[in-house]
C-alpha cells in the first residue's frame, strides 16, 4: 500500500485551479492521487478516459494520512480495443473510506 496525505493547502490550490466554488472540498480531488502509482501496462498503449466514479463510504479527514491501492480490476473486450477498469481505494485503519473507479478505453 502507498501512504497518501490529504493536505488542506493542496486542496485549496486544486480548488483554485479547477474553479471550484463549493464550501466543502471537491471529491474529484481524490483522483489526483493516481500520480502516486506506476501503471507500466499503459506505457506503450493509447488510452482514453471514458468514465470515473467516486464513492465516499466515510468522510475523509483533511490533513490526515491514508493508505491507498490502485489496481486494474476488470478488462472488457471491445471491437477495436479493451475497456480497463482501475480501482483506487483509500483506507484508514483497515476500513475502506473511498472508492474511485476509472474506465479507460485502451488499444
Amino acid at each position: 500500500m502507498t501512504k497518501i496525505f490529504i493536505e488542506e493547502k493542496a486542496i485549496e490550490q486544486y480548488k483554485k485551479v479547477v474553479g471550484y466554488i463549493g464550501t466543502d472540498w471537491p471529491k474529484a480531488y481524490l483522483l489526483v492521487f493516481w500520480q502516486a502509482f506506476s501503471t507500466p501496462e499503459l506505457h506503450d498503449k493509447e488510452y482514453l478516459l471514458v468514465r470515473q466514479n467516486i464513492q465516499i463510504n466515510q468522510n475523509l479527514t483533511i490533513n490526515q494520512e491514508y493508505e491507498c491501492t490502485l489496481q486494474r480490476t476488470e478488462i472488457k473486450q471491445k471491437p477495436h480495443g479493451e475497456c480497463w477498469t482501475y480501482t483506487l481505494l483509500f483506507f484508514y485503519e483497515k476500513q475502506v473510506m473511498a472508492i474511485c473507479e476509472s474506465d479507460l478505453y485502451v488499444r
